[in-house]
């Protein structure tokens, strides 16, 4: 007995030392969380917008690698499927894999999605809701982006594209699947999460936001409106600042939802998204982490226990950094996601998520569907 007990002691004191070693900050990566988190996902069901290549396929190998299902989207299913072959060959062998190879291949999967098409984010939500019934979204990984497009170029839809791709389309389809998101689980009783990839370069915004939303608004009724005043890098922090408000009044109107909603940064990583700047442009910039320390921080907000997390924050280097924000974005959280609608309805954030939806809505199209709508659709 004493034998045993001393064995225990020298096993729990190993485990505390292994878990201690995870020290978060901007040097963390994706493979010392997994290697310390103790996580098991298996069950669990991932989307990743923008799967295929920089964070968001790094991201979705660490969820694979734990068990999780995870779907990602592309807009060129044969360039998702190499990443998806890639990911199970990179997995299959590895020492932390928490479920048989077989299930390895049957857990990744590839889906088109064009987020500056608001019917392909509809037809998207229409294919997950018919293929998981009876499935709960763990989370939600709104992930893709575009970046610094030198001229003004419309979406499908014709707004602006930056706009579009990162903020609207995300927007549209975390409407479409919110209910997925909060629905009750039979793996486990968790909230489901919802990450939102924004940037430091939020800063880049006009100041202020008051008058690009007033813009927004008269983009009811003339979408051309955007084009006045477009500058790459001005419309990127835009749509950067919109997914920070965005992600903090989801929060608030969901409240007594099942959902967990945050914002974060990743750092400065050279990956795809620099494909519209230029190579004399890039060799002035300063990238400060590679692909694994660029992916830790949306990692460990998906496993971080649920209770610390800031609901509605802002994350930075795996931690919450309200005061990263640029200071007409700084407010408290906490304080925020329990107010009512009449407390908020001069707020930036409330003001963005109600323009969105008149913007959706103006171009036909609606926030639910039913069981029957998906059966025609076959």
């Amino acid at each position: 007995m004493a034998l045993l007990t001393i064995c225990m002691c020298i096993y729990t004191l190993m485990t505390l030392t292994a878990r201690s070693e995870l020290v978060l900050n901007a040097e963390t990566t994706t493979t010392q969380i997994l290697e310390n988190a103790n996580a098991d996902l298996t069950g669990r069901v991932a989307i990743i917008t923008g799967g295929t290549s920089g964070l968001g396929q790094e991201t979705a190998r660490s969820l694979a690698l734990l068990g999780c299902k995870v779907i990602l989207t592309a807009r060129d299913h044969f360039k998702g499927n190499k990443v998806r072959s890639a990911i199970i060959r990179d997995l299959k062998h590895h020492p932390l894999l928490k479920i048989p190879v077989a299930e390895l291949y049957r857990n990744i999967d590839v889906k088109y999605l064009d987020l500056s098409s608001l019917q392909s984010v509809l037809d998207f939500a229409k294919e997950f809701w018919r293929e998981h019934t009876r499935d709960k979204l763990d989370y939600l990984f709104l992930n893709a982006g575009v970046m610094a497009i030198p001229e003004y170029a419309p979406t499908v839809d014709g707004y602006e594209m930056q706009f579009g791709v990162n903020y609207l389309g995300h927007y549209y389809l975390t409407r479409l699947l919110l209910n997925k998101v909060s629905q009750m689980s039979l793996v486990h009783k968790e909230p489901g999460r919802i990450i939102s990839v924004s940037s430091r370069a939020h800063q880049y915004a006009p100041q202020p936001l008051d008058a690009v939303l007033k813009q927004l608004e008269r983009a009811v009724t003339n979408p051309n409106i955007l084009k006045v005043g477009y500058e790459a890098w001005a419309n990127y922090g835009i749509s950067k600042a919109f997914n920070i408000l965005f992600a903090r009044e989801l929060q608030r109107q969901h409240r007594h939802q099942s959902i967990v909603s945050i914002s974060l940064h990743p750092g400065v990583i050279r990956t795809e998204l620099q494909r519209y700047i230029s190579n004399e442009t890039l060799a002035t910039k300063t990238f400060d982490k590679d692909i694994e320390q660029g992916s830790a921080t949306q990692l460990w907000c998906a496993l971080m226990p649920v209770d610390e997390l800031k609901r509605g924050g802002y994350y930075v280097d795996c931690e919450y950094h309200n005061d990263r924000l640029r200071e007409d974005l700084q407010i408290s959280d906490e304080e925020y996601v329990q107010k009512s609608d009449e407390e908020v309805k001069e707020s930036l954030a409330y003001r963005l998520w109600q323009i969105s939806e008149t913007l959706i809505a103006k171009k036909g199209f609606t926030f639910t569907f039913s069981i029957s709508d998906l059966k025609k659709d076959l």
